[in-house]
């Protein structure tokens, strides 16, 4: 582990499903708000027409938003009021995360396909907020969602990541493929995943399959810490 990860400045992290565990709940609460938000606005009165509609624009542009954006016109912050009004409490603080997040060098940063104010909802719920420096969402990728390399570039740009030198964390493999071809180092958190969202790829094609991120942070600053020391 210290030998991919000894030179990393930079520790980029997916936030829904990565920060915080999928039981929580999150996801699954958003995207039946998301489908209430497509019947009320595209007045489609099937539940399953909206859920196939919800999963066409996710598979083909990373987002909903984005295919409701250029099919449909919808207003943004429309959309993000009534998306994003989630209720968070599943979500609990997490002193050990804070406490491994502020031991790794350099900078981190979440990179979420959500807007600010939700990533700070969360990141204030987590109590983690301090511990990052930077958030990049779609408003700042101007609305190219992942997995478009677009995003990223502009990531890179934006913020001046050296890929070289940046560690990339997500739960949705697809995500980490654009990652991976700038030159990051990919640490996928595994989950249970739908194929379409493999995107072809397995373990092997990730430096790094995580099961607990707060541990492997804590590990990799303790091993990156041991060996400054020697």
């Amino acid at each position: 582990m210290s030998r991919l990860l000894a030179d990393t400045r930079y520790w980029i992290f997916d936030l829904d499903n990565t920060l915080y565990p999928a039981k929580a709940g999150i996801t699954r609460q958003s995207g039946l708000r998301m489908r209430n938000f497509l019947k009320d606005r595209l007045a489609i009165t099937d539940e399953d027409e909206a859920r196939t509609l919800q999963r066409r624009y996710f598979r083909d542009y990373g987002l909903t938003l984005v295919g409701l954006i250029r099919h449909h016109g919808v207003d943004v912050q429309d959309y993000f009021d009534h998306v994003y009004d989630l209720d968070l409490s599943a979500i609990a603080p997490s002193p050990d995360l804070a406490t491994a997040l502020a031991a790794l060098p350099g900078r981190r940063m979440v990179f979420t396909n959500s807007p600010t104010e939700h990533a700070e909802r969360v990141l204030d719920r987590l109590d983690c907020r301090a511990q990052i420096d930077a958030i990049f969402s779609i408003r700042d990728a101007e609305f190219e969602a992942k997995p478009a390399p677009a995003a990223y570039r502009r990531l890179v740009e934006v913020h001046g990541v050296a890929p070289d030198r940046a560690v990339m964390f997500e739960d949705i493999p697809r995500n980490l493929r654009p990652a991976s071809n700038l030159g990051m180092r990919t640490a996928w958190i595994r989950g249970d995943m739908p194929e379409h969202l493999m995107d072809g790829l397995t373990e092997r094609d990730f430096d790094f399959v995580v099961d607990d991120l707060v541990g492997f942070l804590a590990r990799t600053a303790a091993e990156r810490q041991w060996g400054a020391s020697t």
